[in-house]
């Protein structure tokens, strides 16, 4: 546990979240420079691309090809393997991927679980950073809730394609923040879901996560997290760090300012204009 470490942690993701407030529309100016390729990344994404078109089980777009390439790189196989299990994914979902579906459905997501989406915001270093209350991701409301299953996995799918707009940005890595005080066995913790969502989801899509930050986690969530550990890849493994502790309390002392309403209508704000960024980078870019 370092407080120091992480404290500037959060000071970086606060100042992030209070910088970002008006940049919402001038995010769309800069998407050329982040969206090219090395020669070698290029390589890969084109040959990814003839393994996909020659199965004929489907097509992607350009982007996605070149997404599994920074990530699979050369291993061509890897990467039409997690191509056939997203394309799975998102037909079990019913996900129609594009831009009015997801604003909707992680809309829902806030609504379905009020307190859940803390921040969005980019570090000065460049890592996408998304901050949740882990407490507030309710499993009873989720199941209970008629459509919850498919607002949950659905919100998954468009805050990870958000937090990768550019190539750049999926090279950098993602930051992930977690409040977990207040997190409960009979609420929180469900391995049946967990198992679910990482083989269905977690364990697919492409992407690349700089730090996963665990904030006051306690006791229970060390021994949870324990069991849960094996369930990751030998890399994202090095990337948890548990027991970091915030100097200012509780991560939403920081980001539902000045109210849970203001702070969960300016993570929405943000994300959807990401998202539009995602999207209006996925439709230009093409690979030669």
């Amino acid at each position: 546990m370092n407080v120091n470490r992480d404290a500037e942690t959060v000071q970086d993701a606060g100042e992030a979240e209070a910088r970002d407030g008006d940049a919402i529309v001038p995010l769309l100016s800069y998407v050329s420079s982040r969206v090219t390729l090395t020669n070698e990344e290029h390589q890969w994404a084109v040959a990814i691309k003839n393994a996909i078109v020659q199965t004929g089980d489907f097509t992607l777009t350009d982007f996605w090809y070149a997404q599994l390439a920074i990530i699979d790189k050369d291993d061509t196989e890897a990467a039409l393997e997690r191509a056939h299990k997203m394309q799975h994914f998102l037909q079990e979902n019913d996900i129609a991927d594009n831009l009015e579906e997801g604003g909707f459905v992680v809309t829902e997501l806030a609504k379905m679980l009020p307190g859940y989406l803390l921040g969005w915001s980019q570090t000065p270093d460049g890592h996408q950073t998304l901050v949740v209350d882990s407490s507030k991701l309710d499993l009873r409301k989720i199941s209970s809730h008629s459509t919850g299953m498919r607002t949950f996995f659905g919100s998954m799918y468009y805050l990870h394609t958000a937090l990768n707009p550019d190539f750049k940005a999926l090279r950098q890595g993602t930051v992930v923040m977690l409040e977990c005080e207040g997190i409960s066995w009979h609420t929180h913790f469900d391995l049946d879901f967990i198992r679910k969502y990482w083989s269905g989801f977690g364990s697919a899509y492409p992407i690349h996560f700089h730090q996963f930050k665990l904030f006051h986690t306690g006791v229970f969530v060390n021994m949870a997290t324990a069991v849960t550990r094996e369930l990751l890849p030998r890399y994202l493994r090095r990337k948890v760090e548990y027991g970091c502790v915030s100097p200012l309390g509780r991560l939403d002392c920081l980001y539902a300012v000045p109210d849970l309403e203001a702070s969960t209508d300016r993570f929405l704000a943000r994300f959807k204009c990401t998202l539009q960024l995602r999207y209006a980078n996925e439709a230009s870019f093409k690979l030669m």
